[in-house]
């Protein structure tokens, strides 16, 4: 683990309590003395604190020293991909994040499959969770978007991942859809550019959060 997320990093003492409490005192054995590392996700700074006192549920920690951080540039490409199970998304959001994935958006397209509500607060703290692992410092953006037209009006100029003998290459696009199971409808292809066309080379039908991933790795890795 990188660093741990606290809301309240860069105040003199840090409390830890719950979660975190569990985590880093009984589940990683930090004792006092020991130098921990922590982040809130908005100055741009990791501070460093030593843990001065632990408790049964709580541990108290003092500001050692902090250093200044860059976040390393993303490359501006916009992933899309038609609406999926929540438990589906959350299955993929780490690797996603993992990636490099700046900005992921989540469409409801025709042949999506039901009407998803997404938890935003759990989204949240998968990715928190994940970037704590991978040492991101700024977290994957999500947006949702009430259909393709929707979609094309933020991004006109974005591709779209379907089975097509014609491709364009995955490495010069901003911005790319994949349909949800079922792929896109008939009345959506006709919106879309043919020229905008990515494809994959393989034998085989994906789910979307395989064409997802697949397509992600070959532009952020």
């Amino acid at each position: 683990m990188k660093f741990a997320y606290h809301e309240l990093s860069g105040c003199e003492n840090l409390i830890l309590k719950d979660e975190i409490f569990l985590h880093l005192i009984k589940a990683r054995r930090s004792k006092i003395g020991d130098e921990l590392k922590f982040y809130n996700f908005k100055d741009l700074k990791l501070f460093s604190y030593i843990v001065e006192k632990i408790g049964k549920k709580d541990a108290f920690l003092k500001l050692k020293s902090f250093e200044k951080i860059a976040k390393p540039k993303l490359k501006e490409c916009v992933a899309g991909i038609g609406a999926v199970e929540p438990k589906n998304l959350e299955k993929i959001l780490p690797m996603l994040n993992e990636l490099g994935v700046k900005s992921l958006g989540i469409v409801k397209l025709d042949y999506s499959q039901g009407n998803f509500k997404y938890d935003e607060k759990r989204i949240e703290k998968i990715l928190i969770n994940s970037s704590m692992q991978c040492g991101r410092f700024e977290l994957m953006e999500l947006f949702f978007f009430d259909g393709l037209s929707h979609w094309l009006k933020k991004y006109p100029n974005s591709h779209f991942v379907d089975f097509s003998q014609n491709g364009s290459k995955i490495e010069e696009i901003s911005a790319f859809l994949i349909g949800p199971e079922g792929g896109f409808s008939q009345k959506e292809r006709e919106i879309f550019d043919k020229n905008r066309i990515l494809t994959l080379k393989t034998p085989f039908i994906l789910r979307s959060e395989t064409a997802l991933l697949s397509v992600c790795a070959k532009i952020f890795s």
